[in-house]
Formats: structure tokens, sequence, C-alpha cells
């Protein structure tokens, strides 16, 4: 069955964006009459976000601040934390976080509430615009090429112009869709081009890889040589259950690029949708896409992606919170419950993808 959510239109892509701060907490209102409620024909609600813990809605920062850095295709935006009254943390430096956004997605909007949750708890965020407007003209070969250009061009500005410094030991590479592949491929270049190396990666239903014989071939960019992606990377591939779009052809090639990488170190992941509930949770390939009405923050993002990385930057950065992001352990696979008390279906996790 196909199990999509409203897309924006593609010209409606290159558009002012309105960046908001504060807090990303939207819990949901409990299900009338809880499970009672349930058994008299009322459709149980999804999780609400938790406050603390990996993916919660508590953080240590009041507001997010943004700059635009550089022109396209080799500039981005550039995302990072401040308190109420706007003061940036200049004390130490920061974690950066390098957000690869899926084809034609040049506007950070559609993951705004995530680039938010991670800006709240303290990293600052690059989205490398590696596309132009005309991206229809563009060879997807250059499409790495203007993405590391990109984070030169941002690291040669951070520590100047009110913003913060980042500290190149604590670099996380992820994204989504042809992002997805770009992340792998960043991880894979970083020290032979002489770029902070990735200690973090992960890809969310990568696709559009030129040669993984998907659908998307022709407008994708190349999978370069993983093995040289350090050994030392902690890494989640994660994939939708739901995903007509790309499917999981590219989320195994680049498992299968890591083979290199010891198997307590990564995990291959699957989003599974749980319908049964009202509003229904949908694992299809614009999961990570949380634009306003069109589509909501869930327990596939707070629990699922959010939860994820912010439990794998903890573990690579500080050995915390390893059991929320590696291993198939109960607390890395939950979504939490319905509101009659029902589990949400939980992540699949193997080492083994069929």
């Amino acid at each position: 069955m196909l199990l999509l959510r409203r897309l924006p239109p593609i010209g409606a892509m290159i558009v002012s964006v309105v960046f908001v701060a504060g807090s990303l907490a939207a819990a949901l209102p409990p299900s009338p009459g809880g499970a009672n409620g349930a058994r008299q024909g009322i459709h149980p609600r999804p999780p609400a976000q938790p406050v603390k813990g990996p993916g919660g809605s508590a953080a240590p920062f009041a507001r997010v601040e943004h700059r635009r850095l550089g022109e396209m295709p080799t500039g981005g935006w550039f995302f990072f934390p401040a308190d109420a009254e706007g003061v940036v943390p200049t004390a130490k430096p920061l974690p950066l976080v390098i957000f690869f956004h899926g084809y034609t997605s040049l506007n950070p909007g559609r993951y705004l509430s995530w680039i938010n949750h991670l800006a709240l708890n303290g990293a600052a965020v690059f989205y490398p615009d590696y596309q132009d407007a005309n991206f229809g003209a563009q060879d997807p070969s250059d499409y790495l090429p203007d993405a590391m250009a990109g984070v030169e061009m941002m690291l040669g500005q951070v520590g100047a112009r009110g913003l913060p410094v980042i500290e190149p030991d604590r670099v996380v590479v992820v994204g989504h869709s042809l992002g997805g592949v770009l992340a792998a491929n960043y991880a894979a270049v970083a020290e032979a081009e002489g770029v902070p190396i990735p200690r973090v990666l992960m890809p969310v239903e990568p696709g559009g890889c030129a040669g993984c014989g998907s659908t998307g071939d022709q407008l994708g960019a190349p999978v370069v040589d993983l093995d040289s992606i350090p050994a030392t990377i902690m890494a989640l591939i994660v994939a939708g259950e739901d995903d007509t779009i790309v499917g999981d052809i590219g989320a195994k090639v680049i498992w299968a690029g890591l083979d290199h990488v010891p198997l307590d170190q990564r995990d291959f992941i699957v989003v599974r949708s749980d319908t049964r509930g009202d509003p229904p949770l949908v694992s299809d390939h614009l999961m990570p896409q949380t634009a306003g009405t069109l589509s909501e923050v869930d327990a596939l993002d707070f629990l699922g992606l959010w939860k994820l990385l912010d439990g794998l930057m903890a573990c690579a950065f500080t050995g915390d919170w390893c059991e929320v992001a590696l291993g198939g352990t109960e607390r890395q696979r939950s979504l939490g419950e319905w509101s009659d008390g029902v589990p949400v279906k939980p992540l699949m996790v193997t080492d083994h993808p069929s």
C-alpha cells in the first residue's frame, strides 16, 4: 500500500524561509478517556514527545540563530544556539552537524524541526546548498565538490561575525535521500580533502545514487569508494518501510560499503509504519521532512530519527546513551506507546539486511 504524506510543490522550494526558534515540543493531547476511550471506538493517539533524554523537548538553549553563508551552489545555511537574549555561546567550541538535504530541498524549512532540535541541544548545524535554482542543468557529479566547497567556506567564517567556534573533533554527517548518499561520500573523502573527519554518520533513506540500480540513477550522485571511511566511525543506516520513492537499495549499498567498520559500531535500521491510531505514523520517503502542516512532527521523528542521532552523538563524544543508539536494545528499538498502552511497532534493527 502506498503511504505518502503531502509533498510541497517543487516550484515552491526556493522561497524565503521563516526560521522558527524555541522549543520544538509538540506534545499531542491525550486520547479522550485514555484506554477506555479507545475501547469505546476512539482511535488511540500516538506518543507525545518526552521531555528529557534523547529526542526530548528539554534543551539547554532557548533560541536558534541562523546566517546565510556564501552563494549557491557552494554556500549554505548555518544554524547555532543562543540564550533567550540572543547571546551565542563562545566559551567552548560546539559540535558540528553537516546536514545534507534531499534532491531539490534547498529550502531548509522542510527539515527545520530536526535542525532546531539539534541546535537547541548545543550543536552548530551547516546545511550546504550543493545545488542551485537551476538544479536540472547541474551535473550530479558536481554535488559533492560543491558541498565540500561550502563546508570549507563555512569553516573559514566560524569564530567571527558573531558565529560560534566549531570543534573539529566532534563532527557529524547526516543526510536524507540524495543527501544520505552525499553524507556517506563526505565521510569517505573528508580526510583526503582536508576537512573535518566525521565521527558519526547517519544516512536516512539514502537514494538517487548513480549505479545503485535504482530509479534515481539518472538524477543521482555516484557513490564513491566507501572503504576510506574511518573504521572508527559510528553509523546508523536508516530505511523507511513504506518508502516507495527510493526503497532500501541505496541504504544497502552504503551498508555494504561499511563492511570494514566493526558491527558493534553500526546498525541497519528499518522504520516501520503503524497506522492503528490517529494520526497514523507513516514511514514514507517524507518521514524526516516536517514542514508545518504539510507533515507534522511525530513519534517517528522524536522517538525515532532524533533519538537515534542524539544517542549516537552522545555515544561517540562522551560514551553516554550507547544503549539508545546501537545494538538492537529495547531502548533503541522502542517508539513508545499509543494512548491505550499498546506499543508502537518498534524499529527493526539488524546487522544483516536481506
